[in-house]
């Protein structure tokens, strides 16, 4: 009796023993008055549910199970989801307005010039650098001319203090593009220092849609684990992890014979050390929970006697799966 797992891109050198697991699901199964087949259903069942639990987002500051709470279910762990989403987005995307001068001559496009002049002067006044507004309030008229142009940029081309890129019109593609390259493309939060990456966008409507688009998202690393778990039985009700589909998932059960086993999986789960840290912890959840639960069986002294022929049983079923191998 076992549980497996399946991942789409296992971390180099990461190994997971899951021999204490199956050992205490032997013990468990052994000790109660049922069909090891409708243990192993249960027991990942319930192991699905840690998992849902203990990847994020979290209803708290950290992992927390669902049993006397929302764990990784409920709403606050949704909004959570979300505004991260929100706020690593607006760190890498920003209105062209608060690009500074500097780096707007330093990229020596007169469009971006535009597009920056036309937004900063939409916003209340003062505007900065002032000599350049005080000509545009002068003129009464864009800069266009290239010797105004040409002016600016030789003022202002060595004062860019951050790498900065502008994005004009972006289309969702574009700002999803520039989004995952940040990130990785992969589940990972983006850098929020001040050395960041930046884009600078002229249509700031376009990036708050993007930004709800995305936040849409939020419970899809969580749907593989929680599909899994539908299929082996009851889950909690969280209808922002459900609505996100099964397409992730992975749940074969091989629940005939004398040895059953099944095997879960989400082909989107983190490939990098912290996913895999947030696994462990729910695997080792699962396990002390079963030897919790052991443990009051062995505290009832009428089944105090049922401990020697349990360790016999384990060692015969180990010894019949190797012998399977």
């Amino acid at each position: 009796m076992s549980i497996g797992f399946q991942f789409p891109e296992p971390v180099k050198g990461l190994t997971f023993n899951n021999k204490e697991l199956n050992r205490a699901l032997m013990v468990y199964a052994s000790l109660s008055k049922r069909k090891m087949a409708d243990v192993l259903k249960d027991q990942t069942r319930k192991f699905c549910i840690d998992l849902c639990d203990y990847f994020p987002p979290f209803s708290g500051s950290a992992p927390a199970t669902h049993s006397g709470g929302e764990g990784g279910f409920g709403n606050r762990a949704r909004n959570k989801g979300r505004d991260a989403v929100n706020r690593d987005i607006r760190h890498i995307f920003e209105p062209i307005a608060q690009a500074p001068a500097g780096d707007v001559a330093a990229k020596g496009s007169h469009s971006i010039f535009a597009a920056w002049l036309n937004a900063k002067m939409k916003l209340p006044e003062p505007h900065y650098p002032e000599y350049i507004f005080s000509i545009v309030k002068k003129k009464g008229v864009w800069l266009t001319a290239e010797t105004e142009w040409d002016y600016f940029k030789g003022v202002e081309k060595n004062r860019g203090k951050y790498k900065c890129n502008f994005l004009l019109t972006p289309s969702d593609a574009e700002l999803r593009k520039e989004h995952f390259r940040i990130r990785h493309g992969k589940n990972i939060r983006v850098n929020k220092g001040q050395g960041r990456e930046r884009y600078f966008v002229d249509d700031w409507k376009a990036v708050e849609r993007y930004i709800k688009k995305t936040q849409q998202r939020v419970g899809k690393l969580k749907s593989g684990w929680y599909a899994a778990g539908e299929k082996l039985g009851k889950m909690p009700t969280s209808a922002w992890i459900r609505n996100q589909g099964s397409a992730t998932s992975v749940c074969v059960p091989m629940l005939q014979g004398n040895h059953p086993q099944i095997t879960i999986g989400n082909t989107i789960a983190r490939d990098h050390s912290q996913g895999w840290h947030f696994f462990s912890k729910a695997r080792d959840h699962r396990h002390y929970s079963i030897r919790v639960a052991i443990y009051h069986m062995f505290k009832n002294s009428k089944n105090a006697r049922k401990v020697l022929g349990a360790k016999q049983a384990i060692v015969m079923l180990e010894k019949q799966s190797n012998e399977l191998k």
